[in-house]
């Protein structure tokens, strides 16, 4: 049997992962100018720990455990949540609604009495929480806590809604709307080397020089990201506690999703250090035509200009190397399940539609150096945004393409390609239909209270 290369176990992989989630977002912003990635910016930031003593530490004196996205066998240091005999607060709805507006704004500026007392080290099955993790990583690291400083004292957010009954359950969900400068795939892209991402999976935040770089950015020149998160709290002996944030724009919990500083999904720690995938190692930007690769260019283009129009009928009849885009879950499950929605709901096709009509986006086209195969490859990142109809402001998103195969390479990836498509298609739309169902009953809801 033919031994699967690095890069087929990827694709293999990538496959698997593009359908179960999103990917991460892309700008490239600069003091100097926020259009333009800087490669100078770039090389300057990776040779920063050489530069500053404090940054020379290879060992890891926090004690932060080390953990990553990869591991699925975390340790279980903590008791899990005893459901079953925990005793209901004896906190008012009032006093508990007080007590989130006021752990908010600290928690935003990285208030440690906060952060040790309110943010649960624990998930609820007893393993380290990663959320906690981040922010102890913030605490516990100057150079990490300035840039996420930086990127919070840009950000504001609105309380949409408080949702609980203490006389009925000890959990309280928040609805937050959170604009922060958009650092999500800037972050990565700073921390990248020439160490393809066949080689190494995770960058460092701080070590990789990428924090120092943002700790100094003008934030002011960032485009502004809008996310609608929610928090979940669990009130423990009278104590609000936070446990972890999920997304309504990426449609899951995301274990170290820093939504107030920069909108960055973190992906574990190392030696004190926090992690980020590895999006651009070993690429180097290059023009649309030196990327060449026509079939490539037309066939994502062709996708993201019907998505624009709201044509799913155009899009279903996209196909490229034997297979359509009718096959993808966004055109054959998502858009059939809120065309039924549709019928139920007067107005949610025209908002849907609306929202499809705002779509901007940028195509960005790579070349990818393998080194263990000598090879170069074709790699593609689309950077998009739509505006939400609930927030009225912009949420933005990117999507990775890698191809496989230099000489035959959208045939080499044509199923994770057009499965990429298709979470780019549904994230557009506003989510699948659970995300779809979770929106309309959070606007219903809003409705109701006015």
């Amino acid at each position: 049997m033919k031994k699967l290369s690095p890069k087929m176990i990827a694709a293999l992989v990538g496959a698997a992962v593009v359908i179960l989630i999103g990917a991460f977002v892309l700008f490239r912003p600069t003091e100097e100018d926020p259009g333009t990635y800087d490669p100078e910016m770039q090389q300057s930031s990776q040779s920063a720990q050489s530069d500053d003593p404090e940054d020379d530490q290879p060992t890891n004196p926090t004690g932060i455990p080390d953990m990553n996205s990869s591991d699925r066998n975390y340790e279980q240091p903590y008791a899990p949540v005893d459901f079953q005999n925990q005793s209901l607060t004896t906190l008012s709805k009032e006093e508990i609604d007080k007590e989130i507006q006021e752990f908010l704004p600290k928690l935003l500026k990285l208030d440690p009495d906060v952060i040790e007392k309110q943010v649960s080290p624990r998930t609820t099955g007893g393993e380290y929480n990663p959320f906690r993790l981040m922010l102890d990583s913030c605490l516990a690291d100057k150079t990490i806590g300035d840039a996420f400083r930086n990127m919070g004292e840009h950000t504001t957010y609105e309380v949409i809604e408080i949702l609980g009954d203490p006389s009925q359950s000890n959990f309280f969900d928040v609805t937050l709307s959170v604009s922060t400068p958009y650092m999500a795939a800037s972050a990565p892209e700073i921390a990248s080397t020439d160490v393809d991402l066949f080689s190494e999976e995770f960058v460092k935040f701080k070590s990789s020089g990428a924090a120092k770089t943002i700790s100094r950015m003008n934030m002011g020149k960032v485009p502004m990201n809008t996310d609608l998160v929610e928090l979940t709290f669990l009130v423990e002996e009278d104590v609000l506690m936070l446990y972890y944030p999920i997304s309504y724009t990426y449609g899951t919990e995301i274990p170290q999703y820093a939504f107030f500083w920069g909108a960055i999904e973190f992906q574990g720690t190392k030696d004190g250090d926090l992690l980020m995938n590895n999006s651009f190692g070993g690429c180097k930007e290059v023009s649309q035509s030196k990327f060449g690769n026509t079939d490539i260019i037309n066939h994502l283009s062709a996708v993201m200009e019907n998505i624009q129009k709201g044509d799913m009928e155009a899009i279903a009849a996209i196909s490229a190397e034997g297979n359509s885009m009718q096959s993808t879950i966004a055109i054959s499950n998502t858009y059939p399940a809120y065309q039924r929605l549709f019928k139920k709901r007067e107005g949610f096709e025209k908002e849907t539609m609306d929202r499809l009509a705002t779509l901007e986006y940028d195509i960005r086209y790579f070349i990818l150096t393998d080194k263990e195969y000598d090879e170069q490859l074709p790699y593609v990142a689309i950077t998009y945004s739509t505006v939400d109809p609930v927030t009225e402001s912009r949420a933005y998103d990117t999507q990775y393409f890698m191809f496989t195969s230099p000489r035959h390479a959208l045939r080499s990836s044509i199923v994770v390609t057009n499965n990429t498509l298709s979470r780019i298609i549904i994230n557009c739309m506003g989510g699948d239909k659970v995300q779809a169902d979770q929106r309309l009953y959070l606007i219903d809801r809003l409705n109701k209270n006015q």
